[in-house]
Formats: C-alpha cells, sequence, structure tokens
C-alpha cells in the first residue's frame, strides 16, 4: 500500500468506503424486507386460522369440503396431530390445473408456545422434494387439545428477496463503478 501514489491511495480508500456503507446498506435492507415479508406471512396464516379450525370441526379435517375454508390459498398445507403427536389427518390445497405441490418437511414434533389456547409456533422449513420453502403455523386446538398445523409456501417471499438481492449487487456494483471513475478523474 506504501508504494502506492496518495491518488491511488485516496481512490482505493474512497471505494473501501463505499463498499462498506453500500453492503451495511444491503444487508440491513435484505434483512429489514425479509422480517417485514415473514411478519405478513405470520399474520396470514393467524387470519386464515379461524376458517381452518371451523372446517376442521365441520368434516372432521377440511378436507371433504368442495371449498377450501377461508383463507386457505392455493399450496396452503393443513395436518392435525393428535394430543400423543399421532398424524390425524393431512391435506393440500392444489392450485387449478397444476400438480399437487410438494408438501412441507414436517419435524416430528412441533410445539406449540405458551400453555393456553391460541398460542402458536411458527418455523420455516423446505419441501419434502424441490427447493421450495414453507412458513409453517402449529397451535394447540381448544377443544380436542389436538395440534393443528398450518403452512403456506414461501414461493413469493422467495422471489421478491431474489430480486431485491439482484437489484442491491447491481446498484452496488454502479456506483462503484462510478466511485471508481469520479476519483479517478478528481485526482488527475
Amino acid at each position: 500500500m506504501s508504494r502506492l501514489s496518495l491518488r491511488a491511495r485516496l481512490v482505493l480508500g474512497v471505494i473501501a468506503l463505499g463498499a462498506i456503507g453500500l453492503a451495511v446498506a444491503d444487508v440491513a435492507t435484505y434483512a429489514s424486507l425479509r422480517s417485514f415479508l415473514i411478519d405478513r406471512t405470520d399474520a396470514s396464516l393467524e387470519q386464515s386460522q379461524g376458517g381452518i379450525e371451523h372446517a376442521v370441526e365441520k368434516s372432521g379435517c377440511g378436507a371433504g369440503d368442495r371449498r377450501p375454508p377461508l383463507g386457505v390459498d392455493p399450496g396452503d398445507f393443513v395436518q392435525v396431530r393428535t394430543a400423543t403427536g399421532a398424524v390425524a389427518c393431512s391435506w393440500q390445497l392444489t392450485p387449478l390445473g397444476e400438480s399437487a405441490p410438494s408438501p412441507p418437511a414436517l419435524p416430528d414434533t412441533i410445539e406449540p408456545s405458551g400453555d393456553g389456547p391460541g398460542q402458536a409456533s411458527y418455523v420455516t422449513v423446505p419441501a419434502q422434494e424441490g427447493g421450495e420453502r414453507y412458513r409453517v403455523r402449529a397451535s394447540i386446538e381448544p377443544r380436542s387439545g389436538a395440534t393443528l398445523i398450518t403452512a403456506t409456501p414461501l414461493t413469493d417471499v422467495d422471489a421478491t428477496l431474489r430480486r431485491l438481492l439482484a437489484i442491491m449487487l447491481l446498484v452496488t456494483a454502479a456506483v462503484l463503478a462510478a466511485l471508481a471513475a469520479l476519483g479517478l478523474w478528481v485526482v488527475r
């Protein structure tokens, strides 16, 4: 570094400082948007809970009804586990004209947080096949004590985050190139 001219050191210092600042801003933006999108997905799972609970109570597991429960979107997965942890039933809403998506790879035990009814746990799991991910909500049904598991694909969330990452990388590269060009022009 000491062999470089003052001009070269100045330009490299500005580029390094710009790269660090942009990297910090990119990480903060990505983390903030990811957190917002996951929170919004959790809220959506929470809102659909009433319709799913009603469908489970009405038809045993909710799969017998031709109309999906309120708030359930194509690709959503529902599973009911007994108080002992055995799977009572499972179903997944298949998007029209498409083959059934790969269900989530659920852990053997999902314990809802808290002791009372309405307490829920949220976890992100991969699909059994492919690269898709699911956001999973597990809660205890107040009447039966069974665990109700609902999951929704994170396809849109992951696509949004991939687009954001591509945009941030392009903008960061463009800004650093512009800083280098401007720095070289100024020090001449």
